[in-house]
């Protein structure tokens, strides 16, 4: 639809290809390769529009069908052992992270703020409240066509001492941890950054990070965040 392109620029795992249209409009679409043994596997990064008229025709449709891939997801039956399992306690609830945003409205959670729709393979923040809590979370699109966020993944959670949040880990980390009770943490293998206002306990596997921040002021824990880095996310692999 877009013709021949101007020009074609490979750099690293990333190939810009610029198509020019009429009145000096332009359409860069930028692909992120992900093996250099399978150079056909290709994902659209970001798409540049200059000087483009968006009509109603251009415009991307939105679905909202559920994802395939979502509904493979399982509520797990315990914490398990390690934080890197990604089971988490949240107010009362057990979920394994990263988990379908569904779940959590399913369990009586409402978004309180954000975005309409989420591009293919993109993310946004969005907030969700329940029982006077919120929290702040990522979430991502893992299927080809842009849908809402009801049917994306829940990749980034943040759960604030201060905003009333309950999350439990395995090993029983939460929120009440006290200052001696977290300078445990590193023999249990987290790691630890001391600063002169905030100690960070972090843990990290495949595609996952753990942060523990304490606020050494107020002698107390600030948040707790989960974040996971998969370009791809599957569930009973």
């Amino acid at each position: 639809a877009l013709g021949t392109p101007k020009t074609r620029n490979t750099s690293g795992n990333y190939e810009v290809v610029k198509y020019l249209t009429n009145n000096d409009a332009s359409v860069e679409v930028k692909f992120l390769r992900y093996s250099d043994e399978d150079a056909n596997m290709v994902k659209y990064s970001s798409i540049t529009l200059t000087n483009c008229v968006i009509t109603e025709s251009t415009v991307t449709d939105t679905k909202t069908e559920y994802p395939e891939y979502l509904k493979a997801y399982v509520a797990p039956d315990a914490l398990r052992d390690s934080p890197l399992s990604g089971n988490i306690c949240l107010d009362g609830d057990l979920y394994s992270f990263p988990m379908p945003l569904s779940v959590l409205l399913d369990n009586g959670w409402s978004i309180s703020s954000g975005v309409d729709a989420i591009g293919a393979y993109n993310q946004d923040y969005v907030n969700v409240t329940r029982n006077g809590v919120e929290l702040e979370l990522r979430v991502a699109n893992y299927s080809y066509f842009q849908t809402i966020p009801e049917n994306c993944a829940v990749n980034s959670l943040s759960v604030y001492n201060k905003d009333g949040g309950i999350i439990e880990l395995p090993g029983g980390v939460d929120l009440t941890i006290t200052p001696e009770d977290a300078a445990l943490l590193t023999d249990s293998g987290w790691d630890v950054y001391e600063g002169e206002y905030y100690n960070s306990y972090t843990m990290s596997g495949d595609d996952l990070d753990i942060k523990l921040n304490m606020d050494n002021k107020k002698s107390l824990a600030e948040y707790i965040r989960l974040s996971y880095f998969g370009s791809e996310l599957s569930y009973g692999d």
